[in-house]
């Protein structure tokens, strides 16, 4: 009894809801570690995604393709983690602030985790965290936020961190430092994550007050004592800005914020949700970035934003809202080739493009949410293409289907369909195509490689499975014409 009456006094003398608390918030509980590049491991994304398996191609593809976007910081994984602990644990559950266990030298500032020395669970959790970023959650708020006109409203941001405040929903905020869309799509400068909380309003100028994961106040504590850690809003002409250490005025751009609550529990993979919205495709170009999109119905047009950036300062996450079913033209900009992700309801397109030199391609997409994908490289220049379509059944079925070692020239075609229970392939001209079918169900792979097929000009060759034994097959629809042979 003695013991429990001594926990008791002293749970109440290290409660942290007090307004002191909170406004000693950087000081106390933001992590006293400096934003750090770091490649994510499998064993983290893992942890992060529900229900990710190694055998499952949609799994691995998109691990391939984040796992170096951590290269330029963590900064979305410390803001939640910073915010979980301070709501969830009051000191990161130890008996003294985390500054108390921090090593104040200038090591940190070239990313030494001062955590990990001591408790080496604290790196691998924000690794963790900052992967749920592209979990299903995160994609369908995104959406929500393109679709409603709310990814560059500062008021509303304003005012949902302080609804999430109030409900202890630890408000993660997103920002970027310029915004333009001159070309229909919106170019921005940086990419970056800060907590909030702690609002005031004076008059017209409102200020949401963040812990900065890239200027913790072990290394920047002038940032936060002369009140620069603020973003300011002017609520009558819905603008803000952020201003750095340096004093100006870098971050402008895109702002929202998101309930990071919800991630605390793990998601899953958004590229397998077989109905992921009829508004909603995600599209990842990993080495490249989208430049422009059109569709065919002028009437429509479709709205595409940036969603994560790579190491290289580029966005290659991105997601396309007021979608309908129709054709679009996407326009990918690369120095050395890339790796294409298109994933629709029900369908996702994997292209890979092997090219040395900077090329631009136009890239024809047909029925998006349908479930029909047709992929058409008509416009693309040269280079050597690689092709799959995923045709995702549910998380335990799903098939695919390769096309390997397409070597185009610039004004050559090739398209790539997927309808129903089957895939078709058209050549523009005399091609040697290898086929591989691969059909994931329950955890097992099943493979099988077609090879020395020659596609002609008119050539269809269908690949269908049956769905009774997940037996592939191959039917060619014959070319007619006249055959001309030089003697």
């Amino acid at each position: 009894m003695r013991y429990s009456t001594l926990l008791l006094i002293g749970l109440l003398f290290t409660g942290v809801s007090s307004a002191t608390a909170q406004d000693e918030f950087p000081v106390r509980h933001g992590l006293p570690v400096n934003n750090y590049g770091d490649t994510l491991q499998w064993p983290e994304f893992q942890e992060a995604l529900l229900a990710v398996d190694s055998l499952n191609p949609l799994d691995v593809s998109l691990f391939n393709m984040i796992r170096g976007y951590a290269d330029d910081g963590y900064c979305f994984g410390m803001c939640l983690l910073a915010g979980a602990v301070y709501v969830e644990d009051g000191y990161m559950g130890l008996c003294k602030p985390v500054e108390s266990y921090a090593v104040s030298d200038t090591t940190v500032s070239s990313g030494q985790d001062t955590l990990t020395p001591f408790w080496p669970i604290f790196k691998h959790a924000y690794h963790v965290l900052w992967a749920r970023q592209f979990s299903q959650p995160m994609v369908r708020l995104i959406a929500e936020y393109v679709a409603n006109g709310n990814f560059v409203d500062p008021v509303n941001t304003f005012n949902l961190v302080e609804s999430y405040l109030a409900g202890e929903e630890i408000p993660v905020v997103l920002i970027s430092e310029s915004l333009s869309v001159a070309t229909g799509v919106p170019a921005m400068g940086g990419m970056h994550a800060v907590l909030a909380y702690k609002t005031e309003k004076n008059g017209t100028t409102w200020k949401i007050h963040v812990y900065d994961p890239s200027r913790p106040y072990i290394i920047h504590p002038d940032f936060y004592r002369t009140d620069s850690n603020v973003i300011t809003i002017n609520s009558t002409s819905n603008t803000w800005s952020y201003y750095g250490p340096a004093g100006a005025p870098i971050w402008n751009g895109f702002i929202y914020t998101i309930p990071g609550i919800r991630l605390l529990v793990p998601s899953t993979n958004p590229l397998l949700i077989s109905n992921l919205s009829q508004t909603v495709a995600i599209i990842v170009v990993n080495g490249g970035k989208i430049t422009g999109i059109t569709s065919a119905d002028t009437e429509k047009k479709p709205v595409i934003v940036p969603w994560g950036y790579a190491g290289d300062g580029l966005p290659h996450f991105y997601i396309l809202s007021n979608v309908e079913d129709g054709q679009y033209q996407v326009e990918i900009e690369s120095d050395e080739g890339y790796q294409l992700l298109i994933a629709g309801e029900g369908k996702v397109a994997e292209i890979k493009r092997e090219a040395n030199g900077h090329t631009v391609d136009l890239l024809t997409v047909n029925g998006l949410t349908s479930d029909k994908l047709a992929i058409d490289l008509s416009n693309g220049t040269s280079g050597t293409y690689s092709m799959t379509i995923h045709d995702v059944k549910s998380y335990q079925k799903i098939n695919s289907f390769s096309v390997a070692g397409l070597a185009l020239n610039e004004g050559e075609n090739i398209i790539f369909a997927s309808a129903g229970s089957g895939t078709e392939i058209y050549a523009s001209r005399p091609i040697d195509v290898t086929i591989k079918t691969i059909i994931y169900k329950s955890g097992e792979k099943r493979e099988n490689v077609f090879s020395d097929i020659t596609l002609l000009p008119g050539n269809v060759l269908a690949i269908n499975v049956q769905e009774n034994n997940d037996v592939p097959f191959l039917a060619y629809k014959p070319w007619r014409g006249k055959l001309w042979v030089r003697k």
